[in-house]
């Protein structure tokens, strides 16, 4: 038998074992009378090649080790065909190296590459990059037009089409009239980082907008520097705007701004808040109303309290119910009391003004005798039980996305809200038979005005959808395409009414 080897040691067969394995050759053919198989050949060839590969690659005693061989400790009857596999050539120690070079080369490429896969996907995921948008808007692409709504950001035919068109301005005659300010409201659909990166659609959107001296935006899910950025774009030397905005409102990782843009030089902001619904009104709206109540600067008896509120569809006769009933008479009632304390407020800094006419003087003394007269008390009596709708200095308008029509609010829910709706003193701005929607179909009046009955004739004049792709039908593109390319603007028209201001 050979002598023991380490396993990582090259086997050299010596001439001896050469010799007792052709001797073994030669037993077995006299026992069998047949050769053995496959051995003879590749045996001679095994002791040629060996030797080549030992003569070549002969490791010196410190490098034995490095070298692998997997015949030691084997019987004799399985060295042919462990010689078989000895015949293949070891590579060298510098291609052994190579081979691990390039192998974690390799490796850590694929590593980098995976590094950097995940930090894109994370910094994508947070928003914070976008896709690159094409700036060359007059190029034309080739072939059909694909529906790109959902790639806002980038550029496509569709905004060739829009940067063709007049400006939605161009197709309504200016009205410069000091006794209207026009009111108005839209849904921007989706307004983001995508939609607010698109020049020709951000020109269009600014150019509706500077059109009102308030107007309530809906769909807002951008942060406050990009609002800040539409109100740039929306202001002239002439009209400068300013903005006021809730926080974002939803009770999903989906959530919305409300914001109202409104003419700085014309307009100034009282207060603004949002409806607390979660403990009186037990979370009825999944986007609780913003209200902001605003004074005219020239015009100081001229205030007006927005209610903005945009429904889910799914929900939305339950909310517009709950918006009727319970938000506007709490709007209401805390007017009322605003408006009494502005009222007490101004006599304390002003001093009471106290009657000096004879009778005023007898009426006095008559009720200090029996008690219980006051001309504060009386003042404060009368305005705090001023009836629902009453015609004061300050009305209060409902107004938004309200989803007031087709499949969310049916035909008879629409009955009912007719009906609590004038229980309440109340009518709607924006009728039935209107279409607030973008798209072809039949007429759905989803954007809705809600004004008091008592207050409309005083202050409220003409009433209007604002179908701003009109002056884009000039019979050289189809309607179809017209309404696609409107659709990236957004998929509502605004609607609006005149304010009067003389009173």
């Amino acid at each position: 038998m050979p002598p023991k080897r380490d396993k990582d040691s090259e086997y050299e067969p010596s001439s001896e074992e050469v010799e007792e394995d052709d001797e073994s050759e030669e037993e077995e053919l006299e026992e069998t009378g047949t050769e053995p198989k496959k051995k003879s050949k590749k045996s001679t060839k095994t002791k040629k090649t060996n030797k080549k590969v030992i003569d070549k690659y002969k490791p010196s005693d410190s490098e034995s080790e490095e070298y692998i061989d997997d015949t030691a400790e084997q019987s004799s009857s399985q060295k042919g065909k462990k010689k078989k596999k000895s015949t293949k050539e070891k590579k060298p120690d510098d291609d052994d190296d190579d081979d691990k070079e390039k192998s974690t080369l390799k490796d850590k490429t694929k590593k980098v590459a995976q590094k950097l896969k995940d930090k894109k996907d994370e910094i994508l995921d947070q928003g914070k990059l976008s896709p690159p948008v094409i700036k060359s808007p007059n190029k034309k692409i080739s072939g059909n037009i694909t529906n790109t709504e959902g790639d806002i950001g980038g550029s496509s035919e569709y905004d060739d089409l829009l940067s063709g068109f007049p400006l939605p301005s161009h197709s309504r005659p200016q009205v410069f009239n000091k006794n209207i300010s026009m009111i108005g409201s839209l849904n921007i659909q989706a307004f983001g980082t995508k939609k607010s990166s698109n020049k020709i659609i951000m020109r269009i959107i600014a150019d509706i907008l500077r059109h009102y001296g308030i107007i309530l935006c809906q769909e807002i899910r951008a942060n406050e520097d990009i609002i800040q950025e539409l109100v740039n774009e929306v202001s002239t030397p002439a009209t400068p705007y300013a903005y006021v905005a809730s926080h974002p409102i939803g009770r999903s990782t989906y959530q919305e701004r409300y914001v109202f843009l409104y003419r700085s030089n014309e307009w100034k902001v009282l207060e603004d808040y949002v409806i607390d619904d979660d403990d009186k009104l037990g979370d009825k709206f999944i986007r609780e109303p913003y209200v902001a109540r605003f004074q005219h600067l020239e015009r100081k008896n001229v205030r007006i309290t927005l209610v903005g509120c945009h429904t889910r569809p799914d929900n939305a006769f339950e909310e517009i119910n709950t918006l009727v009933n319970t938000v506007y008479m709490d709007v209401r009632k805390k007017l009322q009391r605003d408006n009494v304390q502005e009222k007490r407020q101004l006599d304390k800094e002003t001093g009471p003004k106290e009657p000096n006419t004879f009778i005023s003087f007898l009426q006095r003394i008559f009720c200090c005798c029996c008690g219980g007269y006051s001309h504060v008390s009386t003042r404060d009596f009368s305005e705090e039980l001023a009836p629902s709708g009453a015609d004061t200095n300050e009305p209060i308008i409902m107004m938004g996305d309200l989803n007031a029509a087709g499949s969310y609010v049916n035909k008879s829910q629409r009955a009912e809200l007719d009906t609590i709706l004038k229980k309440n003193n109340l009518r709607w701005g924006i009728q039935d038979n209107m279409d607030t929607t973008v798209a072809d179909g039949p007429d759905t009046a989803y954007d809705r005005f809600i004004f008091e009955a008592a207050n409309e004739r005083r202050w409220i004049g003409n009433t209007k959808v604002w179908r701003f792709d009109d002056g884009w039908l000039n019979g050289k593109t189809d309607n179809e395409t017209v309404k696609k390319a409107a659709k990236r603007v957004t998929d509502h028209y605004p609607i609006e009414f005149e304010l009067k201001l003389k009173v």
